[in-house]
C-alpha cells in the first residue's frame, strides 16, 4: 500500500488489517509527515520517507488574499510564492493540480532562489520537467524516487495506492513489479473544494489516463462510481463506504467529554471531530449556538490555523463557556468520545460535488457510538442515511439560524427527535459496522488475484 497524504486515514489501517487475516502481507509506505504514532499502524510493516509536498500553507495562502485584492485570484497565488520562495518551494511541491512539469519547473526557480536547492540540484529539476513536458514517460519526483529505491529489490503481487496523487507511482510499479494494480479513491480529487477549472482539466487528463492500468478501483459510493464513469468511461469497481468499527463503544455510556470539562449531566453536548474553518461553516455554527434556545456544549476535537479567531468568535457572540477546542485523538477513541456527546454535528456545505456525494467518516462514527446527529439535507447520501433510518435531522444549514433551529429541534424537551434517534442507532447501527461494508471489496480482491 502506498498512501502520501499528511495522516494515515483509519479506512487505510481497516483494509490492511483486514486483508492480513486472508494471507496478505500487508507493507506500507507513506509520507513522514505524520507525527503521531497511531498504535494500530504497528500492526503490519509501514515505511516513511521525508516529503516535501506537506508543510504548512497557511501563511502562503494568507499571502495569496491579500494580494487578491490588487493583483486578482489568478496572479496572487503565483506573486505569494515567489514573495516567500523557502515556503513556496514545498508548497508547490504538493500542488497535484499543477501538471508535472510546472511543478519540477517552479521547483528550480524557487529552490534556487530560497537557497534551498544548489545549482546541481535545480538543473537536475530543470531537466525533469523538460522530460514531463516534452515525454509521456513517468518522471519520479523526489519522494517517488525514494519509494522507487526502497522497493527495487522487493517483490509485489498487488499495489494497492490510496487516491490520486499516488496513481502515477503505482502504475510504474505495477508495470516494473508485474503486479496487480489497485486505485484506493477515497473521494472525487478532480472536484475537491476550490478546484479551478484548469486544475480539475489536469487532474481529470491524469486521472483519465492512468486509470485505465488500474485492475480494480475502490471507491465510496455509488454517486461517486456513476461521476467517475461519466468522466472516465467503463472500469471495474467496488464501494466501500467509509464505515468503521464498533471499538472503544462502552457498555455504559462514556463520561470522558463531561468528567474533563466539568460539564454537568443536565446539560447537553454537541461534538464535530475533524479540521475546523470557516469555509466549513464553523463559524455560522457557533453563530448558531449563540441564538439557540437550549444553548449546548460544542466539543471541537479538531485542529486547524483558525482556532484563534473561531475561540474569539465565541467570545463576541456571548458563548465561549459553551465552546471548547480539544486536540484530536487517535482514531480509535474518536468512537468513545462521540459515544460522550448528545449530538454529533456535521455542518458540511454542498459547495463542490465531492461533499454533495460524500459518505463522512463522522456519520459511520456517530452511528457506532449510536449517537444522533444533525447533518445537511443538502447532502445526498448524509440526508439518505440519516433520515431513511431515522438516526437524526437533516435541514439547510446554510446560516446561523438554521443551525439553531436545528440544535433546538433535536434537543428540545418537550419532543421525542432525539430518543427516537437513540432508539432507532441502537437496532440499526449493526448494518453499517465494516465487518459488514468490507465483504464486497474483499470478494473482489479475490477475483482480482485470482484473474489472469
Amino acid at each position: 500500500m502506498i498512501d502520501r497524504s499528511s495522516i494515515t486515514d483509519r479506512r487505510i489501517v481497516l483494509e490492511a488489517t483486514t486483508l492480513q487475516p486472508l494471507g496478505h502481507d500487508v507493507n506500507l509506505i507513506a509520507s513522514s509527515a505524520e507525527t503521531t504514532d497511531w498504535p494500530e499502524i504497528k500492526s503490519f510493516r509501514v515505511r516513511r520517507f521525508t516529503d516535501h509536498a506537506f508543510s504548512d500553507s497557511t501563511e502562503i495562502l494568507v499571502l495569496r488574499d491579500r494580494l487578491s485584492v490588487f493583483l486578482g485570484s489568478r496572479l496572487s497565488l503565483l506573486a505569494a510564492v515567489f514573495f516567500r520562495p523557502s515556503l513556496g518551494f514545498k508548497f508547490v511541491s504538493g500542488a497535484n493540480s499543477l501538471s508535472r512539469s510546472k511543478i519540477f519547473g517552479l521547483q528550480s526557480v524557487l529552490g534556487l532562489m530560497s537557497n534551498h536547492i544548489g545549482l546541481r540540484e535545480a538543473s537536475l529539476l530543470f531537466k525533469a520537467a523538460w522530460s514531463a513536458r516534452s515525454t509521456e514517460r513517468f518522471v519520479p519526483d523526489s519522494w517517488e524516487q525514494k519509494v522507487i529505491e526502497a522497493t527495487k529489490d522487493e517483490h509485489y503481487d498487488v499495489i494497492h495506492v490510496h487516491d490520486l496523487p499516488t496513481l502515477a507511482l503505482g502504475v510504474h510499479l505495477k508495470k516494473e513489479k508485474r503486479a496487480k494494480l489497485v486505485y484506493d479513491a477515497h473521494e472525487l480529487y478532480c472536484y475537491l473544494p476550490g478546484m479551478s477549472g484548469a486544475a480539475q482539466a489536469n487532474l481529470k487528463k491524469v486521472e483519465g489516463a492512468l486509470i485505465k492500468d488500474a485492475d480494480l478501483v475502490v471507491l465510496i459510493n455509488d454517486q461517486q462510481a456513476e461521476r467517475m464513469r461519466e468522466d472516465y468511461g467503463d472500469f471495474p469497481y467496488v464501494c466501500l463506504t467509509n464505515a468503521t468499527t464498533p471499538d472503544g463503544v462502552t457498555e455504559s455510556r462514556s463520561t470522558q467529554i463531561r468528567d474533563r470539562l466539568k460539564i454537568s449531566p443536565a446539560e447537553k453536548i454537541l461534538i464535530f471531530q475533524g479540521y475546523v474553518s470557516r469555509a466549513r461553516n464553523i463559524d455560522a455554527l457557533i453563530e448558531g449556538l449563540a441564538l439557540s434556545k437550549t444553548r449546548p456544549h460544542i466539543v471541537f476535537l479538531s485542529w486547524g490555523p483558525e482556532i484563534a479567531d473561531l475561540k474569539e468568535l465565541a467570545a463576541s457572540c456571548g458563548v465561549s463557556d459553551h465552546v471548547h477546542f480539544l486536540p484530536p485523538v487517535p482514531w480509535d477513541q474518536v468512537i468513545s468520545w462521540a459515544e460522550a456527546a448528545d449530538v454529533g454535528i456535521m455542518p458540511y456545505q454542498p459547495t463542490n460535488l465531492n461533499t454533495i456525494i460524500s459518505s463522512p467518516n463522522k456519520m459511520y462514527e456517530f452511528i457506532m457510538a449510536r449517537t444522533p446527529m444533525i447533518g445537511s439535507s443538502e447532502l445526498i447520501n448524509v440526508k439518505s442515511t440519516i433520515e431513511e433510518n431515522g438516526f437524526g435531522i437533516t435541514r439547510l444549514l446554510r446560516e446561523p439560524r438554521d443551525y439553531a433551529l436545528a440544535i433546538d429541534e433535536i434537543l428540545d424537551p418537550t419532543g421525542t427527535r432525539w430518543q427516537d434517534a437513540r432508539e432507532s442507532l441502537e437496532k440499526n447501527w449493526q448494518q453499517f459496522t465494516w465487518e459488514n461494508a468490507s465483504k464486497p471489496f474483499l470478494e473482489s480482491y479475490r477475483r482480482m488475484e485470482l484473474a489472469t
